[in-house]
């Protein structure tokens, strides 16, 4: 994920929305990303994208914090603290205002992370199902992304201290994600749930460093340089799903 100068990631415990712009400011088809640090870690490659495309990019981020369905306040608290969100509140807050603010756009499309857990525990969870559901009511498309691993340790700690083999940083996949994509069978007229799970494993491991590449700048967020090398992978599932619509 890249530096954030104009301060359009809003912090923790701010509720206050914070939206910003990027790609063809002029057009008239809107990508809203949206959600947390891991939905922001892919605007590097959203910005080459949508100057190809002709897409404007709106981003609303925010840390510790995703986009779910915070209809119902009790339910959305117990499932943010389950899901270890630093500021539930603030959360909550920042999702009421965003869920209005997408409803106002009536973008083309959202873009989010659509999994939460690691390893068998890996899910997609029903509050996210549910507001997937009044999008679709509200004619907007979901483009859902299968999460990337995250590591036990710090990836790049680990890669300094064995740049002779960094593989010796890799895990088993097993203990990272869930054997079978959580989200198959999901896929609807207004909703892509896609699995980029190959780009960080194979069927046993999963990297740390591909192709000469570092995936990780930390334990669990994808460098600017890696998810720009798959730019390509993501315009694909972008252009079936808004092309569509």
């Amino acid at each position: 994920m890249r530096q954030n100068p104009d301060k359009c990631h809003q912090t923790i415990s701010n509720p206050i929305l914070v939206e910003c712009t990027y790609g063809d400011l002029g057009s008239d088809r809107t990508l809203i990303l949206i959600g947390g640090s891991h939905s922001l870690q892919w605007l590097p490659a959203l910005e080459d994208i949508a100057l190809k495309r002709g897409l404007r990019i709106v981003t609303m981020t925010k840390s510790s914090c995703i986009f779910f369905d915070a209809t119902d306040p009790e339910h959305f608290i117990a499932a943010a603290k389950a899901y270890g969100l630093d500021d539930p509140e603030s959360c909550l807050k920042w999702n009421r205002a965003a869920r209005h603010r997408v409803m106002e756009v009536d973008p083309a499309a959202v873009l989010t992370i659509g999994t939460r857990g690691h390893g068998p525990d890996e899910t997609v969870p029903g509050i996210f199902r549910s507001l997937w559901r009044d999008l679709a009511a509200a004619d907007i498309s979901v483009l859902a992304l299968r999460d990337n691993p995250w590591f036990a340790t710090d990836v790049v700690e680990c890669v300094a201290e064995a740049a002779d083999n960094p593989s010796t940083c890799d895990q088993p996949r097993a203990e990272l994600l869930k054997p079978i994509d959580p989200g198959a069978g999901l896929d609807g007229p207004l909703l892509s749930f896609v699995d980029l799970s190959d780009l960080y494993c194979d069927s046993a491991r999963c990297w740390v460093v591909r192709d000469g590449v570092l995936l990780y700048r930390d334990r669990h967020h994808l460098t600017a340089s890696f998810v720009r090398r798959h730019a390509s992978r993501l315009e694909t599932e972008i252009a079936a799903l808004i092309d569509q619509s």
